[in-house]
Order: structure tokens, then C-alpha cells, then sequence
């Protein structure tokens, strides 16, 4: 796991603006986490919560839309459902404002109001 990975799961904003300036990829590039061998850093930030760092690497996407639909091999869950196992709603506004797919499924067939029921996050279905 890169420095970059690491600011973007721990919420690090500054930390993590400061290693982009100075090169880091933020985008096109993957870590290996439990099962999940290509995770992106804004995978690691949703389903962190990190709202802010989310916004950063949405805004300085080229193509924000397609940032917010690559899915994790494994799963083929979208940075979207990964809001949603812990109810982080200010993650998932700044996604589907950035063009993330709502009723996209994923391997499961689960959308991520299926997820958010199953793990009792009424905020965020709402």
C-alpha cells in the first residue's frame, strides 16, 4: 500500500493533496486489500468516508463519470457501494453527483440501497 493509500483511508486530506502535487498517481493505479487485489484509491476513501479526499480525486478526475463506475474485479461493486456497508451518505452525494451509476448492480446484484438496507443505514436510503 502506497503513502497515498494509506492518506486516503485514514482521511489525511493535506497529506494526501501534498503527495499528488509532488507526483503521486491518485487515479489508474491499484492496491491489493483482504480479498481485493485492485483497489483504487478512491475505493479506499468511500468506503473509508472520506468525504473530502473523494471530492479531491473526483475534481481532479478528467473523466469523473468513469472514475466513479470502475469496479473492484471481485465484486464488481462501484466506489458507490462501498458507501454504503457503513452509511457514509456525504461520500455517497459527492459520487452520484460526480456521475456515479445509482441502480448499477454489482456480482451480488445487490444496488446500493440493497447494501444500505442490509446494514441498517435509513439515513442513507433516504
Amino acid at each position: 500500500m502506497t503513502p497515498a493509500f494509506l492518506a486516503a483511508k485514514n482521511g489525511n486530506l493535506d497529506i494526501f493533496k501534498m503527495l499528488h502535487e509532488h507526483g503521486a498517481d491518485i487515479e489508474g493505479v491499484s492496491c491489493s486489500i483482504g480479498g481485493n487485489q485492485d483497489l483504487e484509491p478512491i475505493h479506499i476513501a468511500a468506503k473509508s468516508g472520506n468525504a473530502l479526499i473523494v471530492m479531491y480525486i473526483v475534481n481532479k478526475s478528467p473523466n469523473m463519470a468513469k472514475l466513479c463506475q470502475i469496479q473492484i474485479t471481485q465484486t464488481m461493486s462501484t466506489p458507490l457501494h462501498l458507501t454504503a456497508y457503513d452509511g457514509h451518505t456525504e461520500c455517497a452525494i459527492t459520487l452520484l453527483d460526480s456521475g456515479a451509476p445509482l441502480l448499477f448492480k454489482n456480482k451480488y446484484g445487490d444496488t446500493v440501497f440493497h447494501i444500505a438496507i442490509r446494514h441498517g443505514h435509513l439515513d442513507y436510503v433516504r
